[in-house]
């Protein structure tokens, strides 16, 4: 660094996504504007994984739910509903379910997994069962007799009791009932198993049950309550809250860290088992703003160690609303945006297997697609000629303005240096703006360019394989042994972008490799600067 410079560094962007309109106010490790990249918690930002489609097949319309059924032999498949139809996936594709009443086009199942079959619940028609290779409709009859399963909008396993919420029982729904079936038998339930949650108080009516933990939780629109026991003699339904409850048609999710789930036009909640905690606060002006919008329901789903929420949201500079996903790390607590075309989410676990997240497609209408999966750097949401189509994945981040202990004091920036590395060859750009002006990018020094081209070269490994490689001679003529470089997550380099040039303030904007197929990371800055005297 030349004499008379002081030096600021960014070296980690834990912070994530903040929404917040006053941008002075921004931690440095902060970002304002993001897309399709995730948050290293030791403090890198890299290009998110990609989406491959899991149909090869599309179905012929959108589909609504996406649940699994697990056996005790093993046997593990995704079931889908779309259309009137009901599919299970067969290792290529969904193929129909025969035996089932065929569903409202447009609605949604939910289901879950009791005794090696699946259970799947909408309300307007009758619960069904599938065991693999036997789909069927049960009865309604409520006397603990078998073959039965209640009409029902939402359900799930808990303590060894199937659970529905939001029954329909002779033609008249019940918004605030939860039905138990008898123990250990999902298709047995007797007609005074019920609870009434709440009724008459405010009007809000149930809108999902989940099992987690000691406990099940039960969702109204305005309200939560956890139930505890082990049988209907000991069943005790607690109040967890008179004003927080969760919006109609989302899913909350059980993880390690609580439930999480969305209210209303506020947000996620995470629920700890003795607190409520409200999780967006960064993100709360694009409710505010309208670019989170809510013709369909927000959608949670927990994989690798994360929550996903798929949301609407609507683009200004494009004006088209899209389905997005936010991505919540809570070993950190931040947000990232990716731009992956998913509706309802649903993890499925296959027995000693790594559990995937899976999302139903809205743009690319009839797919279902493994979300954040690992092993591709583009996208893949078709499929076509016996192979995946790739596209490229659109990826930047903004850094937060970087002001230095003088915020309005004039700085001539020296050269900025970014620690970047890649898998894969490619060019980043670099647009600098000033002085908290994003509109316009600042023009590079010494020509009319506005940008900066920043080239990364991607390693290709060449390692050799123990006790196979065979020593090459000082000229190079025999043997086919090459040492190993090393892993790419190991190589980094510093590269030198040029000057920022005269503000009081700076920030910059990486733009990820246009071309296809070019994963890329930057796990630091470094923005050097002089101050000018004040007049």
């Amino acid at each position: 660094m030349s004499a008379g410079y002081s030096l600021t560094t960014l070296d980690n962007f834990r912070g994530g996504l903040n929404y917040r309109t006053d941008a002075f106010d921004l931690e440095l490790n902060e970002s304002p504007d993001l897309l399709n990249v995730s948050v290293d918690p030791r403090g890198g930002i890299s290009l998110r994984e990609g989406v491959t489609t899991y149909n090869q097949t599309a179905e012929a319309s959108d589909i609504q739910g996406i649940w699994s059924l697990y056996k005790d032999d093993g046997t593990n498949k995704v079931l889908i509903n779309y259309g009137t139809a009901i599919a299970a996936y067969d290792g290529t594709d969904f193929t129909d379910l025969t035996g089932p009443t065929a569903r409202t086009d447009g609605s949604r199942v939910y289901g879950t997994t009791m005794n090696n079959r699946a259970y799947g619940v909408s309300l307007d028609k009758p619960s069904f069962f599938y065991d693999g290779s036997t789909a069927a409709d049960l009865g309604t009859t409520l006397d603990g007799t078998t073959g039965n399963f209640p009409q029902a909008k939402y359900v799930a396993h808990w303590n060894n009791f199937a659970w529905v919420g939001y029954t329909k029982e002779s033609s008249t729904n019940y918004p605030t009932r939860i039905r138990f079936s008898n123990a250990n038998l999902a298709e047995q339930w007797d007609d005074l198993d019920f609870i009434d949650i709440g009724k008459g108080e405010g009007g809000d009516y149930i809108t999902g049950v989940l099992g987690h933990n000691d406990r099940l939780m039960i969702f109204k629109t305005n309200s939560t309550y956890a139930l505890f026991g082990f049988d209907g003699d000991t069943f005790q339904l607690i109040t967890i809250s008179e004003s927080i409850g969760m919006t109609a048609e989302s899913t909350a999710v059980s993880t390690p860290y609580g439930v999480f789930f969305w209210n209303d036009r506020q947000g996620v909640y995470l629920y700890d088992g003795n607190n409520m905690t409200w999780l967006f606060e960064k993100l709360k002006p694009a409710i505010d703003d309208g670019r989170i919008t809510f013709a369909n329901p927000p959608q949670l789903g927990w994989a690798n160690n994360k929550l996903y929420l798929s949301v609407d949201y609507y683009d200004g500079d494009t004006n088209t609303t899209s389905r997005r996903v936010f991505v919540y790390d809570p070993t950190i607590g931040a947000w990232v945006l990716w731009d992956v075309d998913a509706a309802a989410l649903h993890t499925h676990h296959p027995p000693d297997g790594a559990p995937v997240l899976y999302g139903a497609c809205v743009a690319n209408p009839g797919r279902v697609v493994s979300i954040d999966a690992g092993g591709t750097s583009a996208d893949r949401y078709s499929y076509s000629s016996s192979a995946y189509v790739s596209t490229n994945i659109e990826s930047y981040f903004q850094t937060a303005w970087i002001k230095t202990r003088n915020p309005i004091v004039k700085k001539r920036w020296g050269q900025i240096r970014l620690v970047t590395s890649a898998e894969q060859t490619g060019t980043l750009r670099v647009d600098v703006f000033h002085d908290y002006d994003t509109s316009t990018t600042a023009k590079r020094m010494a020509d009319s360019e506005l940008a900066y081209d920043v080239p990364i070269t991607g390693r290709q490994s060449s390692a050799s394989t123990w006790d196979t490689a065979q020593w090459q001679n000082a000229e190079g003529t025999s043997g086919n042994g090459v040492w190993s470089s090393g892993a790419n997550a190991q190589i980094t380099d510093i590269k030198k972008i040029g000057s920022g040039g005269t503000a009081s303030s700076l920030c910059i904007r990486i733009t990820g490799p246009t071309q296809q197929n070019a994963a890329w990371e930057v796990n630091g800055a470094s923005f050097p600067y002089k101050s000018r005297r004040m007049r």
